[in-house]
């Protein structure tokens, strides 16, 4: 048998995110609450994966508040789209773009899936008279795609580029490069339409959308139905409060992101995007390797991920039946673990995935070898 040789690897680069990152537990009983009363299962029909999931919950998040419609006031004593919603059903609410985007990150947790506060906006947008403008949106973490997606569920839409949802940092790039991104909406544009005729004003927030993209900032901290969750920002004495916001300039990129609105902010600013968008619930597959070969035909490969509610981790062979792998203990949701893979002549094929809490499965990572 000659000596094996690596012919294709599909995975990526593991890490935790560097400034720290609190999730929502979507095990959290309000969430599968919420997902009951509210006949979620019904909504998403017969959803194949989670983006199909996401298409249908964003729409439902603009059209189950009653924008509009006259209430008693702000809703002011919940942070959750679950406590939202009980306001709301009570008869207050301020249906302000937060609102609905909190109320669809809860909708989506209940199925599993991670979503996190991201905001956009800055000086100087024809969007607003004055200049100023700022909107808060949904970072999606979808496992069908491999990356996070960014999604604005008050006008239940997404940007994409060639067939793929985009990131936020990716439509600030295309935008500022002089490329429009493809605009869809999940519902055709009949939750955007619905809020123009309650509110015509928001006509020049459609047109001109992409200047929203002036920069853009994440929340480190989505557990919104935690106790102890705070508003990221800092109070009028001048303390930090919440987790805090995370805004990316790649040095490299011929634009440079105008932070002008961050001086009232908690927060950092980074040049590397893996800070902001670091991978979730994927596999990194270690071969020791010299070059593209391997040394042997008994491989002990190393798997690692980045899971914060890891149920299970797994691999096979060939195609053949999936296998548990025993995982060390997670530090920042950080797991790790190894396989002996006996090679044999011809074309071998290892994947890993990851299995997590309420039936999520992660993105397929894979290795191809020729021995």
């Amino acid at each position: 048998m000659r000596k094996p040789v690596v012919v294709k690897v599909e995975d990526v680069r593991v890490c935790p995110p560097r400034f720290g990152f609190v999730y929502e537990d979507v095990r959290h009983p309000e969430l599968a609450e919420l997902r009951k009363r509210e006949k979620l299962d019904t909504v998403v029909g017969d959803a194949q994966n989670d983006w199909e999931i996401v298409c249908r919950l964003a729409p439902w998040s603009s059209q189950r508040l009653p924008f509009g419609q006259p209430h008693k006031g702000l809703a002011v004593d919940a942070c959750s789209g679950v406590g939202l919603l009980r306001q709301i059903d009570e008869g207050y609410g301020e249906f302000a773009c937060g609102t609905f985007n909190r109320v669809f990150q809860n909708a989506i947790n209940a199925f599993g899936m991670i979503a996190r506060d991201l905001n956009i906006g800055g000086r100087e947008t024809r969007i607003h008279q004055n200049g100023d403008a700022w909107h808060a949106v949904t970072d999606v973490w979808s496992d069908h795609w491999g990356k996070w997606v960014y999604v604005d569920a008050e006008f239940a839409l997404f940007f994409e580029y060639n067939g793929v949802p985009l990131t936020a940092l990716e439509i600030q790039q295309l935008y500022w490069n002089g490329i429009a991104p493809r605009r869809v909406f999940f519902d055709g544009g009949a939750c955007t339409r619905r809020l123009l005729d309650v509110a015509p004003s928001l006509e020049r927030v459609v047109r001109y959308y992409l200047d929203y993209f002036v920069s853009v900032d994440i929340v480190m901290a989505a557990n919104h139905l935690s106790p102890d969750w705070r508003e990221s920002v800092i109070t009028p004495d001048g303390v930090p409060q919440g987790a805090p916001r995370v805004f990316c300039s790649p040095p490299h990129h011929a634009w440079r992101t105008d932070y002008s609105l961050s001086s009232r902010m908690h927060h950092v600013t980074t040049s590397e995007v893996a800070d902001v968008y670091w991978p979730v619930n994927c596999v990194e597959l270690a071969l020791p390797l010299q070059g593209r070969e391997i040394p042997g035909q008994e491989v002990r490969i190393g798997l690692r991920t980045h899971a914060p509610f890891l149920e299970l981790l797994r691999v096979r062979v060939d195609g053949s039946e999936w296998r548990a792998v025993t995982v060390s203990a997670a530090k920042e949701n950080m797991w790790s673990g190894e396989y002996e893979w006996r090679l044999h002549e011809g074309r071998n094929v290892l994947e890993a995935q990851v299995v997590s809490a309420l039936g999520r499965c992660g993105r397929i990572s894979r290795v191809e070898v020729e021995a």
